[in-house]
């Protein structure tokens, strides 16, 4: 290095000159939730469903549609209830995971093991 003490070499001016236009990386700041993404990360629990629930789009009996008619629970502060009819094709594209999840739930309150008011701990 040459020059004056103090004084900034051409490699000195280089350096400054890099270290001047690098980008720094900031941690994330925490996410700000919405409603609707707290609804979406919110829990849902099958409490009831029934098979063999048809859903009769015609009078042509070859027409009907075989489903679940189920209800969900969404765990929260205020829990909601939903009414749901989910036809059974739709379950079978989603693996037998999903399909044996509605026959559990279906057997479970068939033979009396237990009930929607066992749910809210009112049995």
């Amino acid at each position: 290095m040459t020059g004056t003490p103090g004084s900034l070499s051409s490699a000195d001016d280089d350096f400054t000159h890099i270290t001047n236009s690098m980008v720094s990386i900031k941690p994330p700041s925490p996410p700000v939730e919405t409603e609707a993404e707290r609804d979406e990360q919110a829990k849902y629990r099958l409490i009831y469903s029934k098979s063999k629930v048809y859903i009769h789009p015609t009078a042509y009996a070859r027409d009907n549609i075989p489903g679940f008619i189920s209800i969900v629970k969404r765990d929260a502060i205020s829990p909601t209830y939903f009414l749901a009819w989910v036809p059974e094709t739709l379950l079978g594209e989603r693996g037998n995971d999903e399909w044996s999840k509605f026959l559990r739930v279906e057997a479970e309150y068939g033979s009396g093991v237990h009930g929607l008011d066992e749910e809210e701990g009112k049995s």
